[in-house]
This record gives structure tokens, sequence and C-alpha cells, in this order.
């Protein structure tokens, strides 16, 4: 089956699936993301699939659910920020400056597994690279940042 064919498949259940991710996240915005991730993911193995609109529902509804995980921790943030004392707030400040130093990709990495709560397999899933490799660039990454700050 060609591409066009797979992604009119999908497309032609768009508004129900939108519908759905609506009911979970209730935000549009948020909702024609997580679609837009779930029908990219059920593209890229289509021809594995039995029930492609299964998968994507699927992955629709896991996708809506991190949606909602990244707010809850958004809040909590939110929320310790401003209970925050000032040497806590300048230390997390420390911290963030000492973070952005590192390379991008590392620090997508390290805001993933320490901000967003993916687990390092998780992460090696999703990026391609090997869990050893996550893990020593994380473990790398923490050791920076910890001498950043005691320099």
């Amino acid at each position: 089956m060609r591409r066009n064919e797979r992604l009119e498949q999908l497309t032609e259940h768009y508004l129900d699936l939108f519908g759905l991710a609506m009911s979970i996240v209730r935000d549009s915005d948020d909702a024609k993301d997580a679609l837009q991730e779930a029908i990219a993911e059920t593209m890229a193995r289509f021809g594995h699939l039995r029930n492609p609109y299964a998968y994507c529902v699927k992955s629709l509804k896991n996708n809506c659910i991190d949606v909602l995980r990244r707010r809850q921790k958004m809040t909590q943030i939110n929320n310790l920020d401003n209970l925050m004392s000032e040497p806590l707030h300048d230390l997390a400040a420390e911290v963030w400056k000492a973070k952005e130093k590192l390379p991008k990709n590392v620090r997508a990495l390290v805001e993933l597994h320490d901000i967003e709560g993916y687990s390092m397999t998780e992460l090696a899933v999703l990026t391609g690279v090997s869990l050893s490799t996550v893990k020593r660039l994380i473990a790398k990454a923490h050791n920076q940042i910890r001498n950043e700050l005691i320099n």
C-alpha cells in the first residue's frame, strides 16, 4: 500500500481521533500535537500493523497521557518555585545555568530524564541509542553539572 493511501486511511478518522484527544487533554493545541505524533508513529509502522487505526488510537491515548503528565509536572514545578526560599532559588538558577552549558542533545536527554521523568530505557528507544550510551551520557552530564556547581 502506498504512503498516500495509508495516510488517507488515517485521515478519514481524523475527527474521531481529534475528539478522543480533546476528551482527554481538553486543549485543542495539545490535542492536535498528540494526534499528529500518533499519526506519524502509525505511519512509521504502517506496513507491520494488522490494524493501523487501533494502533493509532492506542498511540494517541499514550500521547495524551504524556501531555497530562507534563502538565502535572509543570504545575508542581510552578508550585515549588513559589515555595522556594531565596537560597534554594539561587541554587536552582545555578543548576539551570550549568545545565545550559551542556551540548543540546545531552541537555535534552537530561531534561527528559530528570524533569519529564522518562526512564533511561525509554530514552534509548526514543533516540535509537543504546541503553549503555544513554546511561553514560546522563551520568557524564550530571558530573559536569556537579563540577560546575562546586567550582
